[in-house]
This record gives structure tokens, C-alpha cells and sequence, in this order.
């Protein structure tokens, strides 16, 4: 594994940590128009209060495995500080309370499957980080793993009516 110095993860964290703190209004307004339902309150903060910002649900998500990488990332001096202040971050939004809002509002299907797709290998990844290295990344897959069989249903359920569609084609055709 690299070893990343101390001055080129902390610009990585205050990027990432910009990205996902600005509140980005045509993520909002892609949903109300996906979801067809203009009286659709359209605030990405509560209805996505862990992947909120970035342009898009599915770069939020990115921009969250990427600190979830840099918190588990070989350190030369000095990272025990900016690995906790990624793990405290992190830890205020990764919530019980927080993944059923997720849930409750997964995104339209213009996030499918590429956003559930980098969901998933958002929650591969902390689930193989849980057994490396338990510290932090346990925690954050026990609470993922609702939101990680949400989706895995909604693919599921997804990839079946495409193939029965599929199948109707083919007979009627």
C-alpha cells in the first residue's frame, strides 16, 4: 500500500469535505422532476442527510468512500489527528436515524444502477476495512448495511422486471 503524506491528505479531506457539505440546488431539482412531483420538498439535506452535495447522490457517495480510503490509508507521522477528525465527521452523518432517510428517499432512477452501484462498493469496501482494521470502519458497516439490502433488493427487484420485460418482447415479437 502507498504511503500518502500528511500535507496531500489534508488537501484530499478539505476537498472532499467541501464537496460534501455544499448543498448542490440541481440535485434537489433533479429528484422533484424524477420523482414527477412538483410539490416535492426539495432540500437534499434532509432527504439525503448523508449523501447530500456534490452534483449528483452518486458523487456524494463517491466523495464519502473516498475520506472512508484516506481515513484507512499507511500514514507517515502525524495522521492519528486527521484520521479521527474524518472518523468524527463521518460518524455525525453515518447514523441509524440518518440511513432510514436514506432509505425512506432512495434516489430516482436516474442514480440506477451507477449510484447504487458506487454505493455498494462504498459499503464492500468498509465492510473489508471492518475486518482489517475494526477501529471506526465496524461501526460504520453495522449502520450502512440497511441501506446496503435496500439497494441490493432494488437491484434485484429492478434487473427482474427488465428481464420479464425482456421475455414479453421477445414472445410477442
Amino acid at each position: 500500500m502507498e504511503v500518502v503524506k500528511l500535507e496531500d491528505a489534508a488537501l484530499q479531506l478539505q476537498s472532499e469535505i467541501a464537496k460534501v457539505e455544499w448543498d448542490y440546488i440541481l440535485l434537489n431539482i433533479f429528484e422533484s422532476i424524477q420523482n414527477d412531483d412538483p410539490n416535492m420538498e426539495v432540500d437534499a439535506k434532509k432527504n439525503h442527510p448523508i449523501f447530500f452535495g456534490c452534483y449528483d447522490w452518486h458523487s456524494a457517495v463517491h466523495s464519502h468512500w473516498a475520506l472512508l480510503n484516506l481515513m484507512n490509508q499507511e500514514r507517515d507521522g502525524g495522521f492519528s489527528s486527521l484520521k479521527e477528525s474524518i472518523f468524527n465527521y463521518l460518524a455525525e452523518r453515518i447514523t441509524p436515524t440518518n440511513v432510514a432517510k436514506e432509505i425512506e428517499c432512495l434516489p430516482a432512477s436516474y442514480e440506477l444502477p451507477y449510484g447504487f452501484a458506487w454505493f455498494m462498493k462504498l459499503f464492500a469496501y468498509v465492510e473489508a476495512a471492518a475486518i482489517e482494521n475494526p477501529e471506526g470502519f465496524t461501526v460504520f458497516a453495522r449502520t450502512l448495511k440497511p441501506l446496503a439490502t435496500d439497494i441490493e433488493g432494488a437491484q434485484r427487484r429492478r434487473l427482474r422486471r427488465r428481464r420479464f420485460a425482456m421475455i414479453d418482447i421477445l414472445v410477442k415479437w
